[in-house]
């Protein structure tokens, strides 16, 4: 058993450093009958080679800019096929034709060469254009590993999940295009995806309250606590009441899942000081949340930003309540003896990854 759990440990370990991007964005418009969009992709990711290899080290700049022109050109031909498998764009007749240009490489010189900090990320400008004689456009997304497209219409943003739902729009009195529905739904699969699979950390502190006490009645306060906490800040910061330093945040992260799994090897029942440590926790990472989700929401529009707030936070508490129902269906069969064993060595495996992730974030900063 113990050796199972270690095998599970090194995995989670090792899909937390795949190069693998969360989302793409597309800022779209149109204007006398035609559209653009204009879509910010990461280079590397572009090349197949980079693209869902767990044992690929994410790219920089600095790296964009010592290929040279002949890879230059290949990253464009890639790209070009990626978007073209990935992105769909329609109008009420039918599919749109569409054509691909790329700004930074077409300047002389290139764009990157010299903007930008050498250890920034190697991001590159693509633009999409084509004719719109329709009232509507509609925007679908199939990306092979999950990637969420973020589509900004006008002063709306519109989380676009793959193979789950489009981004719909339509044109307003003055030809430009704007959001039909905001997708309360994406934001709240945004949210679920930001636990399952995309949140090694969280899915770790959520196992780490269920090995102290795997009942469902304190866990599910436990988890709702944690929501509360983490929404207050979240909203808090999203709004710019309240900033920390990046490094700070993810560093308390780390500590608070250190923390949840050295203190179930000592701490002997559940009490009010075990929620209180919760609720504190839960705070730090709503700041942790917010440094993700803050560009992707609205601007100047409260009302919107509502909505997209409380839709992510029932997505990440759906997600929290499954890796839950996951944890119950694995040991809720098991005997008190051996679960006992379980605690232990799921508590120590947990420290020890909160250990590591401080660690790992300390060095990446220096």
């Amino acid at each position: 058993m113990f050796r199972f759990l270690a095998l599970v440990f090194l995995m989670l370990i090792a899909s937390a450093q795949a190069h693998q991007i969360a989302e793409m964005t597309l800022q779209i418009s149109a204007d006398d009958g035609r559209f653009e969009a204009v879509i910010q992709a990461d280079a590397a990711y572009m090349l197949p080679e980079f693209r869902g290899d767990e044992d690929v080290a994410a790219q920089d700049l600095a790296w964009l800019r010592e290929l040279g022109a002949e890879e230059w050109r290949r990253i464009q031909r890639e790209t070009e096929l990626y978007l073209r498998k990935c992105l769909s764009i329609r109008s009420e007749s039918g599919p749109l034709d569409w054509r691909i240009s790329f700004p930074d490489f077409d300047a002389d010189p290139p764009r990157f060469l010299e903007e930008g900090m050498a250890e920034m990320l190697p991001m590159i400008e693509v633009r999409a254009t084509g004719d719109f004689m329709g009232e509507t456009l509609s925007l679908g997304w199939e990306e092979p590993f999950g990637v969420v497209l973020i589509v900004q219409a006008g002063d709306e943003t519109i989380p676009v999940i793959s193979g789950y739902e489009e981004a719909v729009l339509q044109r307003d009195a003055s030809d430009a295009i704007e959001v039909v529905t905001p997708s309360i739904s994406g934001w709240i699969v945004l949210g679920f995806r930001h636990i399952i699979p995309d949140g090694l950390d969280h899915v770790l502190f959520i196992l780490g309250i269920f090995l102290f006490v795997p009942r469902w009645k304190p866990l599910l306060a436990q988890s709702l606590i944690f929501t509360v906490a983490h929404s207050l800040t979240l909203g808090c910061a999203v709004l710019g009441w309240v900033q920390l330093p990046e490094l700070w945040v993810e560093l308390a992260i780390a500590a608070s899942i250190a923390w949840i799994g050295i203190e179930n090897l000592f701490l002997k029942k559940l009490g009010a000081g075990r929620y209180a440590l919760i609720a504190v926790f839960g705070l730090i990472h709503g700041l942790g949340f917010a440094r993700m989700l803050t560009p992707l929401l609205p601007e100047d529009r409260p009302d919107a930003l509502v909505a997209c707030l409380a839709g992510f936070n029932v997505g990440v508490e759906l997600g929290q309540v499954l890796v839950l129902a996951l944890a119950f269906a694995v040991f809720g069969w098991w005997k008190e003896k051996n679960f006992a064993y379980a605690r232990v060595s799921g508590s120590v495996l947990i420290a020890t990854a909160g250990i590591a992730m401080m660690v790992e974030r300390i060095m990446a900063a220096t």
